[in-house]
């Protein structure tokens, strides 16, 4: 018998997308999985589009508004009985093939704790070709790729059970909002538990333009919170530490500078930043040259020449 998936669904008013998020799950190619969903107080009709679809393999529950992602993901992977785990949001749709590429990857590496893949952008319910993730080959992840610039996207990760248990899960703390998934990740790959990339897309990743803008803030925000309490404790080298650094930084200066984003110059001001000339002139730099240019750079700087 093939191993059971948990495919886990937080929900909270996804309504007009919870269906298509389903169905993509029942149309896979790997059919041994359990669907589990825990509605976190939707006031919508999410709990009636649920009820009206037919597949045994359906578990919904319904919770009072906790507004806690890590919370309601963690209760949901309590309610599961599957040895490897699932993420799914509710509103992202996967692939035909997306279980059944990963859990190759598990069958033929046994050591792989954790697996996850490139997806394309879905715009106001268009798909595209456009991928989330750009520069990052097939492999196992190593800490100048990984660790850096978060390139897990939460839709497509695929992790055994036992190490989701071995790191004690999502961290439920209401400091880690928006980005507990990426401190998962990092607990997960600082535990030393080998993760692998599929650089192919298995899912679509949707992004509702025009609302996107506030949530980004917060993220930011919150990762360099995230990286000032609790970042240094996980044993990275301090090559790595300042390039994590930078990839904030980068993102925060943007936003403050060309988007006159009041979050992130609340942020600039409130958490320890670098100082000194290096710094003021490599955010100078980043903006000031060609937008390709600075890529190709910054790619060769951080992941050395292509192999």
């Amino acid at each position: 018998m093939s191993d059971l998936v948990s495919v886990i669904i937080p929900a909270s008013n996804p309504g007009e997308f919870i269906r298509e998020t389903i169905d993509s799950v029942i149309a896979q190619t790997y059919s041994n999985f359990e669907i589990i969903i825990v509605d976190d107080g939707s006031s919508d009709n999410t709990g009636e589009i649920i009820g009206s679809i037919r597949d045994d393999r359906i578990k919904y529950y319904y919770q009072p508004k906790s507004g806690m992602p890590a919370q309601v993901r963690n209760k949901a992977v309590g309610l599961s009985r599957g040895e490897l785990i699932a993420f799914l949001d509710h509103d992202d749709v996967w692939m035909p093939k997306k279980l059944e590429v990963q859990i190759a990857v598990i069958k033929n590496n046994l050591d792989i704790a954790l697996v996850s893949t490139n997806a394309y952008y879905m715009y106001d319910g268009k798909k595209t070709e456009r991928p989330l993730v750009v520069g990052v080959r097939n492999g196992y992840f190593r800490d100048r790729v990984f660790i850096p610039r978060n390139g897990v996207v939460q839709s497509t990760v695929l992790v055994k059970r036992s190490i989701f248990d071995k790191v004690g899960g999502f961290n439920e703390s209401a400091d880690l909002f928006a980005i507990e998934d990426y401190d998962f990740w990092v607990r997960v790959y600082a535990a030393k538990s080998p993760c692998y990339y599929l650089s192919d897309p298995t899912m679509y990743f949707r992004k509702n333009t025009g609302s996107a803008s506030g949530r980004e803030s917060q993220v930011l925000k919150r990762s360099l919170h995230h990286y000032n309490k609790y970042f240094s404790s996980f044993g990275f080298s301090k090559k790595i530490n300042q390039a994590r650094l930078f990839e904030i930084l980068v993102a925060l200066y943007f936003r403050r500078i060309f988007l006159g984003d009041k979050q992130c110059a609340e942020s600039l001001r409130s958490e320890r930043l670098p100082k000194g000339v290096l710094a003021t002139f490599l955010i100078w730099a980043v903006f000031s040259l060609p937008h390709k240019f600075i890529d190709k750079m910054y790619e060769l700087i951080k992941y050395g020449p292509a192999k």
